[in-house]
């Protein structure tokens, strides 16, 4: 397997430190601890959509594996290290400058859904709103959207993004073609399965009708491309920042807008 065929796998990698695997889980290892014991602690109802996709379809494997999920994380991380060979060295500065990354990226997406909302009133994936919600409620809330940055970037970035650059690859198609169609394939389901509900993903007549939805429904269609935006935006992060940055990035924005802003995603 040709390291191009990864993410963030080019020269670059070497000259930054925030681009290796090693780098990405120690960034990622407090979040996906402080997300996995808060839903202990506060409940269980509260998980992510993406996570509890993955939970029921490792279940649905003999032995009942779903507890295997918060493993895909720190697993994929290290197998992406030792097939890479890159360097094993830590930074504590290089992981605040991750953290500073992320906010950065993340203060991007909220800047363009308020252009967003600016030319397209009452259509808007964001509401600029200041009431504040019960304690409760947005701590639930808060720990919901960790996990949805979490693990729809695992699912979708991680996953089928870099899955539809392998197929491509052993089609021979160019790396920089084959990115491009992997990015926009990956971010068009992205945008389409935040109309599906996370136990139906795998129901075909669901999807054809969430299709069928948005074209006979032209007021669907900002918010619907709005988040094909969000999931090249982040699909963008991954592949040259890194899945750390992708990640905190898409959970800052979902808890800004969710909890901060009381906009349902």
């Amino acid at each position: 397997m040709s390291k191009a065929l990864l993410p963030f796998s080019d020269q670059r990698t070497a000259d930054s430190p925030s681009r290796t695997a090693w780098q990405n889980l120690l960034f990622l290892l407090p979040w996906l601890c402080l997300y996995e014991l808060a839903i202990g602690w506060l409940a269980t109802g509260w998980r992510s959509g993406a996570d509890l996709w993955l939970r029921t379809c490792l279940n649905a494997l003999p032995g009942e594996p779903g507890w295997l999920v918060p493993c895909l994380i720190p697993v994929g991380l290290l197998f992406q290290q030792i097939v890479q060979r890159q360097s094993w060295s830590n930074s504590a500065k290089c992981q605040s400058a991750m953290f500073m990354e992320s906010v950065i990226a993340a203060s991007g997406l909220l800047v363009a859904g308020s252009v967003w909302t600016f030319f397209l009133p009452g259509n808007h994936p964001l509401f600029l709103g200041s009431s504040q919600p019960v304690v409760p409620v947005a701590a639930h809330l808060a720990i919901a959207y960790l996990g949805a940055g979490l693990y729809e970037e695992i699912l979708f970035r991680g996953g089928l993004l870099t899955f539809v650059m392998l197929l491509l690859a052993t089609m021979r198609l160019p790396g920089q073609g084959a990115l491009t169609i992997a990015i926009g394939l990956s971010s068009l389901v992205f945008a389409l399965a935040h109309s599906v509900t996370p136990m139906e993903l795998t129901d075909a007549t669901v999807w054809a009708d969430a299709i069928y939805q948005l074209l006979v429904n032209p007021t669907a269609w900002p918010l619907f491309l709005f988040r094909l935006f969000a999931g090249i935006y982040f699909a963008v992060l991954y592949w040259y920042r890194g899945l750390g940055v992708a990640i905190i990035a898409h959970a800052g924005y979902d808890i800004v807008v969710g909890v901060c802003l009381q906009e349902p995603l």
